[in-house]
């Protein structure tokens, strides 16, 4: 399928993310410019009554495991722009038996360690933004079921060989304003169930055929203002048998050498 425009990548891409609708019977709670500790008081309504929560803008303190592990029926979390003064080094870890999506955006002390502890969650989406994880490390991910997987803006120069090991469930990746040249390709190995890759200004300078291990359900590869100067798909059907689009979008326009076989490759401005 041909995507005549910029806006067809965003519709691409939403078709990637989970389903995060609430069940009626629990609660959707915002918390917006609040200081203090997280308890049910302060919320004024059940730690087990609710479904999805918001935290935005806050300041909370002592934010502990056990806190989390309350929400029994929190399926959706999010905590953005706020500061969060945390009781457990991995705050995360087995915490919030049924939650699915969790995004971390530019939440200032999120660490590695949290990072470890989100993989004992039953989590089908993550989404970390604006925080500081210069490197994954091999194994970080081990144990998560994810399905969808962003990493925007965290000072990520390194990703480990090993880095998505266990992620055999994760279809959609997306890699995007971090400072890595390459992609590892044992790192990609595990992803067998990936059909979504996307990446977007990186510094990723060269992508070929040989950047990619066996990916037998990949359709789609996207790169948006990358720094490319070497692309190659020559021969890519043996290793991703799917794979039926490579968008290129930015200024810097490499030659693309012509591709023998179904593949379509499309450069936009």
């Amino acid at each position: 399928m041909f995507f005549p425009s910029v806006l067809m990548i965003i519709i691409l891409t939403v078709a990637h993310i989970i389903s995060r609708e609430v069940p009626k019977d629990l609660e959707h709670i915002k918390v917006l410019r609040e200081n203090g500790p997280l308890t049910e008081e302060s919320l004024g309504i059940p730690f087990d009554t609710i479904g999805t929560l918001e935290i935005r803008l806050s300041k909370i303190e002592k934010l502990s495991r056990e806190t989390l592990g309350q929400f029994k029926n929190l399926e959706n979390l999010t905590i953005s722009f706020s500061k969060i003064e945390k009781v457990d080094k991995d705050v995360f870890s087995n915490c919030c038996p049924k939650l699915k999506h969790l995004e971390i955006n530019h939440w200032p002390d999120f660490n590695y360690e949290d990072l470890k502890g989100i993989a004992t969650l039953p989590l089908e989406s993550l989404e970390i933004i604006d925080s500081d994880i210069p490197k994954l490390k091999s194994g970080v991910f081990e144990g998560a079921k994810l399905k969808s997987l962003v990493l925007t803006k965290n000072k990520l120069n390194e990703i480990e060989p090993d880095a998505f090991k266990g992620l055999g469930e994760l279809e959609y990746l997306l890699i995007s304003n971090n400072k890595i040249k390459e992609i590892p390709k044992q790192s990609l190995a595990p992803l067998r169930s990936l059909e979504t890759l996307e990446l977007v200004s990186n510094g990723i300078e060269k992508f070929s055929t040989d950047s990619l291990p066996e990916l037998p359900n990949l359709t789609d590869i996207v790169f948006i203002r990358e720094n490319l100067k070497e692309i190659n798909f020559e021969g890519v059907h043996k290793v991703a048998p799917k794979l039926n689009d490579v968008f290129v979008i930015g200024k810097n326009m490499v030659h693309i050498p012509k591709v023998s076989g179904p593949l379509r490759i499309h450069k936009w401005l």
